[in-house]
């Protein structure tokens, strides 16, 4: 089975901004004002179509709900084909920040391919890893309660 995308008006998605979480409100009108394609992928839903080609996207891949599965929880070929159009990739491991989903519908309204990935901190290195297999050449922003983990591979300035 997939799952498949389903087109709302602009008139349906303003009304849906307007009862959304303050950090996908962006979103929303990014589809509702730029033709943004925006759709969420749950754990376990199997097989999911791709977002047509002609037109920027953002997707949220949700694996944060009552535990966090890693990438082995969605469909591989549909994830890996989405991922494979992505320009711009996060990991978000921590608190919603809006600011970050505000970021993603800029992105989009100007032509860009975003996949948010929303998962716990379990999972992060696994979801970075898989990430970095299948799209390494995308731009990747990871939001982590686990900083200080990372800082011995950046640097320091």
């Amino acid at each position: 089975m997939t799952t498949h995308l389903i087109g709302l008006s602009r008139a349906k998605f303003t009304e849906l901004a307007a009862a959304a979480h303050a950090h996908l409100k962006p979103l929303v009108l990014a589809a509702a004002n730029h033709g943004v394609v925006y759709g969420t992928v749950t754990q376990n839903a199997g097989r999911f179509d791709e977002p047509p080609a002609r037109r920027p996207f953002v997707l949220i891949v949700g694996d944060d709900m009552f535990e966090t599965l890693g990438p082995s929880a969605f469909h591989s070929k549909s994830l890996r084909r989405v991922l494979a159009r992505a320009t711009h990739i996060g990991i978000n491991a921590a608190d919603l920040n809006a600011s970050t989903y505000a970021a993603a519908a800029d992105i989009a309204a100007q032509g860009g391919n975003v996949v948010i990935i929303e998962c716990r901190p379990e999972t992060e290195r696994e979801w970075l890893a898989f990430v970095g297999r299948h799209v390494p050449t995308a731009a990747k922003h990871i939001c982590t309660p686990n900083i200080a983990a990372y800082a011995r591979a950046s640097g320091s300035a």
